[in-house]
């Protein structure tokens, strides 16, 4: 299940679809929260353990009765996933990110659900006190292969796969309404 907040003002449904897509190829589970923010030219994206979140961290602007903006936690058994979808020319190009994407920071959300830093080798500070380059990062190179395997996994099912496509095309569809040049 996919907690969405949507701070993009593209509309939730073919976004809420693809994420629930990816949930699923990548193998996570439990409830997972995502928030999409503007996109920008550089799409950006991370994902994190967490019990909880903050709710004045996912910019939700509810008023409560008193008129204060509502404070709280939401609650989350699987993780906290925050993407910016990319805004390039190609309208189409950037819903297939966005997807892909997707199934990227789901992975990383696999990691921590079965085991986080206990089970796994993770990126640490060599002596001089940097982190390797992103590509040579454990678990970096663990959720490109998980994605990698999620995508040749969906080339075996074509149904699944239509209707994938035709929630990507909506999307773009979405992104170009949204973002006039």
């Amino acid at each position: 299940m996919v907690k969405l907040y949507n701070n993009s003002g593209l509309p939730d449904e073919p976004m809420r679809s693809l994420l629930l897509d990816a949930q699923r190829l990548a193998g996570a589970t439990g409830s997972v929260v995502v928030k999409v923010t503007r996109g920008g030219y550089w799409g950006r994206s991370h994902a994190k353990a967490a019990c909880a979140v903050r709710r004045f961290a996912l910019e939700t602007r509810q008023r409560g009765k008193n008129g204060r903006l509502k404070m709280g936690w939401v609650k989350t058994d699987g993780g906290y996933v925050v993407m910016q979808p990319y805004r390039c020319h190609d309208r189409l190009d950037s819903a297939k990110r966005f997807f892909e994407t997707a199934i990227h920071e789901f992975a990383h959300i696999y990691d921590f659900q079965h085991g986080g830093r206990f089970s796994f080798a993770w990126s640490s500070r060599g002596d001089a006190g940097r982190l390797p380059k992103w590509k040579q990062r454990p678990k970096e190179i663990r959720a490109v292969n998980r994605t990698d395997d999620a995508l040749s996994h969906l080339d075996k099912q074509p149904e699944r796969r239509q209707r994938i496509e035709e929630d990507i095309i909506n999307l773009a569809v979405q992104m170009e309404a949204a973002w006039i040049r």
